[in-house]
This record gives C-alpha cells, structure tokens and sequence, in this order.
C-alpha cells in the first residue's frame, strides 16, 4: 500500500498539468497517484473517442441540428464534464457544464470550438505529461 505523507500525498509522488488543480484531482482519487493516474488515462481514453464524435458537430453547418444530434453532443460533453471535474480540470468541466445545458435546450453554444481547441490541447498536454513522468521513472 502507498504510504502518504504529510500533505495527503503519497511520499516522493507529484504531478503538475497546465490547467488541472492536481491537488484536487488527487483528492479526488483518496490521495492515491496509481487511482488517480488511472483517471487520467481514463480522460485520455475517452478524449479520442469524444473528440472525434465532437468533431461532426465542427465540420456540420450550425443548425439545424436534430434530437439525436442534440443527445449524442450532450452526452460527449457530459462526459468529458465529469472526468474533467475528477482529475481538477475546473475550467474545462464548467465549460462543458454550459455546453451540456445549451444542447438540453436545443442548440449547440457559439463557445464549441474554442472548447473543442481547449478540450484537445489539454488532452495532448496531460499525454505529454504522463509520457515524460513514465519515461523519468
């Protein structure tokens, strides 16, 4: 078993991500880095498979857009929302909050594709984050 230290962490493990409150994602995982490394693999996971669904709504003109449209952006928002809000991500998970609630009434927010921008460098950045922690040890 991991042993903490003084500030809830485990001894000799930290992370740092541009735009994740580390502290509050490893809060969120009971102060365990394995637990909370699983979480960010699991964002990194999901990214691909949300982007890529997110991506039709770029490349379709804006409107109109169906029920089924509406349900498939919402729930690759929502989903994106409740990893981000686990690993610290604040920022990007309100975002997708509002993005969310927007589809439930019917339109997809003119603030889309800066989110979807935001959504994909943050996932590159944990990537290259992840990467250059395995690579140091």
């Amino acid at each position: 078993m991991d042993t903490l230290n003084s500030s809830g962490r485990q001894a000799g493990e930290s992370i740092q991500i541009e735009g994740v409150d580390t502290e509050q994602g490893l809060f969120n995982c009971n102060n365990n880095m394995d637990a909370y490394r699983e979480v960010l693999d699991s964002f990194l996971e999901d990214a691909d498979t949300n982007m890529a669904e997110m991506k039709r709504f770029l490349e379709k003109p804006a409107k109109p857009w169906n029920r089924e449209e509406l349900q498939r952006f919402s729930r690759a928002v929502h989903a994106v929302k409740g990893v981000s809000a686990i690993i610290g991500a604040k920022t990007l998970s309100k975002r997708a909050a509002d993005l969310e609630t927007a589809a439930k009434a019917g339109v997809i927010s003119g603030d889309f594709p800066g989110f979807f921008t935001d959504y994909s460098a943050m996932a590159k950045n944990i990537q290259s984050v992840l990467k250059a922690k395995d690579s140091s040890g």
